[in-house]
């Protein structure tokens, strides 16, 4: 057997693994990866150089930055306010929760945590307005695929490093458009299926109060912005400036 199948069942072998274990997948590659290198005699400098460091560092810098901001409840703070926004019209949750979905998942920590967060929240607000629990979150998540591809994502790092390789522009730009389009179209059907106009009428509820966002929220928030502007418009490395903005955040203790 070849050492590419090789290589290829053992990435189907971490995949199972870390689905069995709940054990993150790509630290399991990286040890299956020299486990491989000792077997066939392929020297750790030969390993190392299939890592892109410059993707390595722009994924750890956007999840860096996403953890300190989750950390501290920004977004989860800044999803019940949008929610709440739209006050006794429950019709209009799903189309919030679209809008949240694209946003959580574009401003950088991109589809995988992305879609695991959005049923958390759309299910449970959902349920207690009375609309289809299933179509939210399905809603919520397509909101999340249409940002995948936005500049600040891992998910978008990869595929411009993969485009670069070949010698095609770096842009993922058209990409997420494509996606959105793609996404609200099966969004349409999902609210047609699921009859999305229809609300259980429920007993009143007392409405939330959510508290003010903290000072530390604040500067989370704004530096997400900061981070958006800054490789939108001057072409900042996503990953070093997810560093830098997050170093900054823990200093002050956000």
């Amino acid at each position: 057997m070849s050492l590419g199948m090789i290589s290829l069942l053992t990435l189907l072998a971490a995949i199972v693994i870390g689905f069995v274990r709940n054990a993150n997948v790509g630290i399991l590659c990286m040890g299956l990866a020299m486990v491989l290198g000792v077997i066939f005699d392929i020297s750790a400098s030969e390993l190392i150089s299939g890592f892109s460091s410059s993707l390595f560092m722009q994924m750890v810098g956007i999840t860096y930055l996403f953890a300190i901001i989750s950390g501290n409840g920004t977004l989860e703070l800044l999803a019940r306010k949008m929610v709440a926004l739209v006050g006794k019209r429950k019709g209009l949750i799903p189309f919030v929760m679209y809008i949240l979905g694209f946003i959580i998942c574009a401003v950088g920590p991109g589809a995988i945590p992305s879609l695991a967060i959005i049923p958390v929240i759309a299910i449970p607000v959902a349920v207690s307005a009375g609309i289809n629990p299933i179509m939210t979150a399905v809603i919520g998540d397509l909101g999340g695929m249409s940002g995948r591809m936005s500049p600040l994502t891992p998910d978008a790092a990869v595929v411009r490093e993969l485009m670069e390789a070949q010698g095609m522009e770096g842009d993922t730009v058209p990409i997420m458009i494509c996606l959105t389009v793609t996404a609200l179209i099966v969004m349409v059907i999902v609210y047609i299926y699921y009859r999305g106009w229809k609300v259980e009428e429920r007993p009143e509820e007392e409405q939330e109060h959510l508290p003010q966002f903290r000072p530390g929220q604040l500067l989370s928030l704004l530096g997400l912005v900061i981070m958006a502007v800054g490789v939108l418009f001057f072409s900042w490395n996503v990953g070093l400036t997810g560093f830098l903005i997050g170093s900054i955040l823990i200093v002050i203790r956000c």
